[in-house]
């Protein structure tokens, strides 16, 4: 019985262990509120996270904790909350359906109203047999009802009702939080920004004892050169000249094939089917047939796993070849076209890893004697190691991907708390702290702000309940950008050549949280200043128009008007991806 009872017990909890303890609002600088879920989420890097703490949830995790360990006190409180609520949502329904009646046009018939007047009188009733008499909660209940005799309402005394028995619940509910303190359950919440400079902690007002930071409001609008893109300038002609396409992507050629050979041992998982197999040959045992059909299947194991070797090599090879990798458009082309073969290779270890997997299940392998345990042994280890490459392919092709597109990689789950964070019992959590992004100090698009909650019971040094949430800042609001871009521009009146030069552009960004939007497509409009030789006398004129840019700007579209040579023309023009792109830092 007392099993059943913490069953049920421990099934209340179900829908609230899932609930978040962190609910995060995004407030930007325009006066925009964002509700952050569960997902990893973008933040402007100017704004504010208002955090508040889901009591509900915080409690509810405390309350599963203790019932899981046995308490007996708590498995009935809650049991009798659950029952409390229960009642008190069946009370509300018969007055709402008992007032339906009344409300509905014309006259209420009878059997609708013995219905209404039934059902309200039997949720009465069920609420009455849970306390005597003599009790506490029917003495509260009949003065209620002297002090609100004058009251001729018809549900007035059912809605008294209600409110005693609420009153009933928050009783209840306050030996439920003495429980808790009792226990000494603490929590802890503490925040870090991760940026070049490294993992540095942030303070939480009413959280932790951390000096707040300095004040550094990251600059929205660019509306300069910086060093770097002077220095790019003078170079884009040279650049663009020496540079084989083939390089830009040799780093990520270089991570596409580590991670080939770090999540598939090749060379490991074909010495251990060799051995295996030979291990079964060996085998001494008089089930020579079980034996011999073991052979047969371990054998086509090791034909799909050279097959399949054959294919790992394969892509290796795809992309490593400078013709293979140099001909996407770009680095991220290169990541989700690795995930689509990535997706076949995974395919073709999980079917060897079953083919694998099925030996072990064979009538009677179970009976071979001598080494026939330790062959059983290592073909099951066999299929769980097929099985295992398989998964670490696609979370290693996936992290991948996602450096690609949030700039960097960050192990969340071993930040380490700061003693300067307090230890709060559960009954002093705030309610709320609010972080402001302008206080983390310098910091730049593809940063991340990382939060975590703890939750501990008593003396344990580990917490038994940990929530981490991070947050990567991009400029997410509307701002304005100068770039750098060597363009090829052709004259709209007249049938010359296209003429190449450096040119200038200021563009508008339009607001977008989207990361993929943002560091892939990242559309701008604007205009342009561009320097051409079109009549050929080796001194460059003047020229300037319209422009729009896609991809981050790698490529710019647009039109213009030389205003020296008093010419139209049309121009397309490339951003040189240079090292300083944040899709670069794969594999730095």
């Amino acid at each position: 019985m007392k099993k059943l009872l913490l069953i049920a017990t421990l099934s209340l909890f179900v829908t609230t262990l899932d609930a978040q303890l962190l609910r995060i609002q995004e407030v930007d600088q325009a006066g925009h509120i964002r509700t952050l879920g569960d997902r990893r989420q973008a933040v402007d890097i100017n704004s504010q996270l208002e955090i508040k703490i889901h009591k509900d949830s915080l409690f509810s995790a405390v309350d599963y904790k203790l019932a899981q360990e046995g308490s007996e006190a708590v498995d009935s409180l809650i049991k009798t909350l659950k029952v409390y609520r229960r009642l008190i949502e069946k009370m509300n329904t018969t007055i709402d359906a008992y007032e339906k009646v009344f409300k509905a046009p014309g006259k209420p018939s009878l059997d609708d109203l013995k219905k209404a007047l039934k059902d309200r009188a039997d949720a009465v009733f069920e609420i009455m047999a849970l306390f005597p008499e003599e009790s506490e909660f029917n003495t509260r209940f009949n003065t209620a009802l002297e002090e609100d005799e004058g009251n001729k309402g018809s549900n007035e005394d059912f809605r008294i009702l209600i409110r005693v028995l609420s009153d009933e619940m928050q009783t209840v509910d306050n030996t439920l939080a003495e429980l808790r303190k009792a226990a000494g359950f603490y929590f802890k919440l503490a925040a870090w920004s991760a940026t070049d400079r490294g993992i540095t902690p942030i303070h939480l007002d009413g959280f932790d004892d951390i000096r707040p930071g300095q004040f550094y409001e990251y600059e929205r609008n660019q509306l300069y050169l910086t060093k770097k893109q002077l220095k790019e300038m003078d170079d884009l002609t040279a650049y663009f000249e020496k540079t084989d396409k083939g390089k830009s992507f040799e780093k990520l050629s270089n991570v596409v094939v580590r991670i080939l050979e770090k999540a598939v041992d090749v060379e490991g998982l074909t010495a251990q089917v060799k051995q295996t197999l030979d291990m079964v040959k060996n085998l001494d045992t008089p089930a020579l047939s079980l034996r011999d059909s073991v052979v047969s299947r371990l054998n086509k194991v090791k034909s799909e796993w050279t097959s399949l070797t054959q294919d790992i090599e394969g892509l290796k090879d795809k992309y490593t070849a400078a013709g293979g990798v140099s001909g996407a458009t770009t680095k991220t082309g290169v990541l989700r076209g690795f995930a689509a073969d990535v997706s076949e290779v995974q395919a073709k270890l999980n079917d060897v890893s079953s083919f694998a997997k099925d030996i072990t299940s064979m009538v009677g392998i179970d009976s071979l004697i001598g080494d026939g345990v330790k062959v059983v042994d290592n073909v099951k280890q066999l299929a769980k190691d097929f099985s295992n490459a398989a998964n670490n392919l696609v979370d290693y092709s996936r992290d991948a991907a996602h450096m690609a597109l949030y700039g960097r990689k960050i192990n969340t789950a071993a930040f380490k708390v700061s003693k300067k964070v307090r230890k709060l019992g559960i009954d002093q959590v705030p309610n709320s702290t609010m972080l402001d992004l302008n206080f983390t100090g310098k910091r730049k698009p593809g940063d991340v702000i990382v939060l975590k909650a703890l939750l501990y019971k008593g003396t344990d040094k580990e917490p038994f309940m940990t929530e981490i949430r991070d947050f990567p800042m991009m400029n997410a609001l509307a701002h304005v950008q100068m770039t750098v871009a060597y363009t090829f521009a052709k004259p709209l009146e007249r049938d010359d050549n296209f003429k190449g030069g450096p040119l200038v552009s200021i563009l508008y960004k339009f607001p977008s949280h989207n990361l993929g939007y943002r560091n892939f497509f990242d559309f701008g409009i604007g205009l342009h200043a561009a320097s051409y030789d079109f009549n050929n006398d080796d001194t460059p004129e003047f020229a300037g128009g319209i422009v729009t840019s896609y991809f981050k700007d790698y490529l710019q579209l647009g039109l213009g008007y030389n205003f020296n040579d008093k010419a139209s023309y049309w121009f397309a023009g490339l951003r040189i991806p240079i090292a300083n792109s944040p899709v670069s830092n794969i594999g730095q």
